[in-house]
C-alpha cells in the first residue's frame, strides 16, 4: 500500500513539472497573408509607403491646395474610349400611291376586273444616327492635375489605376465597381462623381477618395490603401491592415505597381 501511495505521488510530481499552465494567447498585430485560414507573419519589418520624392508638400492643407513634385515625370498613359456623336445619313424614302383609272362606258363591261395602278415614287431625305467611335485618349493630364490638386504622388494614382482596372475605362467588377479607380456607385455619388465610366470624372473621384483616407488614418500610405479597398471601416476595426488576402494582396500590388517609377 505504500508502494502504491509513492508510485502515485511520483507520477503526479511528474505531470504537474511536464505541463505548462494554460495562458491566453496575445493576439498579434496581422500584416501576413491568410493562407488556408492560418496567417502567415511578414518576414520584413512593416514597410510604410511616404514618398521622399514629394517636396514642398504639407499633406495637411486643405486639398485644393498645389505642391511641387520632384519625382520623374509620368508617360504618356492611353487608354481606349467611346465617344458618341451624330452622322448625317442619306436615305432613300419610297412611297407608293395608288391611282384609280377613269373608264368610259363602253368598256367598263370589258375590264371590270382591272384594280388600282401603283406608283412608286423614291426620295432622298438625311437623317441623325447616332454612332460610337472608339479612339485613345491620354489620361496621364487628370492624373497630373490631381495628383497637385489633392496633394498625391502621380505614380501612386497610376499604380492604383494599373491594380484596379488595368487602364480599362469599361471595367465592372463582380461587387458593382466601375470604372478607372473602380468606384462603386454610391461613393461615386458621393465623391460628385455622376459617370463612373468617363475618365476624367473617375481619376477626380478616386484621387478625392485617397486623399481622405490619408487624412483619416494620419498619412498612413498602408492603411489608406487597404481603407481604399476594404473600406475605412474594416481597418478601424482591426486596427490595421485587415486579415482578408484580397486586401493584403491589393496592398502588395499598389505598393510594387507605385515603385515602378524611373
Amino acid at each position: 500500500m505504500k508502494n502504491a501511495c509513492k508510485h502515485l505521488l511520483l507520477l503526479s510530481c511528474l505531470m504537474s513539472s511536464t505541463v505548462p499552465a494554460f495562458s491566453e494567447p496575445q493576439a498579434a498585430r496581422v500584416l501576413g497573408e491568410q493562407v488556408d485560414g492560418s496567417l502567415i507573419q511578414p518576414e520584413e519589418e512593416e514597410w510604410m509607403l511616404t514618398p521622399n520624392e514629394v517636396t514642398n508638400c504639407d499633406l495637411n492643407r486643405p486639398s485644393d491646395a498645389t505642391c511641387t513634385m520632384d519625382v520623374a515625370p509620368l508617360p504618356s498613359i492611353f487608354v481606349a474610349v467611346e465617344s458618341g456623336y451624330y452622322d448625317q445619313v442619306p436615305v432613300v424614302v419610297r412611297k407608293t400611291r395608288y391611282e384609280h383609272r377613269r373608264r368610259s362606258l363602253a368598256s367598263r363591261g370589258a375590264h371590270s376586273s382591272a384594280g388600282p395602278v401603283a406608283k412608286v415614287t423614291e426620295t432622298v431625305v438625311y437623317r441623325s444616327v447616332y454612332r460610337r467611335a472608339v479612339r485613345k485618349y491620354d489620361i496621364t493630364p487628370i492624373i497630373m492635375k490631381n495628383a497637385q490638386k489633392f496633394n498625391l504622388d502621380p505614380w501612386m494614382i497610376r499604380g492604383v489605376i494599373e491594380v484596379e482596372s488595368a487602364f480599362r475605362p469599361y471595367a465592372r467588377s463582380y461587387a458593382g465597381a466601375g470604372g478607372l479607380m473602380q468606384l462603386m456607385p454610391g461613393t461615386a455619388s458621393y465623391l460628385g462623381c455622376r459617370d463612373r465610366f468617363d475618365p476624367e470624372q473617375n481619376i477626380a473621384a478616386g484621387a478625392r477618395y485617397l486623399r481622405q483616407m490619408l487624412n483619416r488614418f494620419d498619412n498612413n500610405y498602408d492603411l489608406a490603401i487597404a481603407a481604399y479597398n476594404a473600406g475605412p471601416g474594416n481597418v478601424e476595426r482591426y486596427g490595421g491592415i485587415p486579415p482578408f488576402a484580397e486586401t493584403q494582396n491589393y496592398v502588395r500590388k499598389v505598393r510594387k505597381a507605385w515603385s515602378w517609377r524611373p
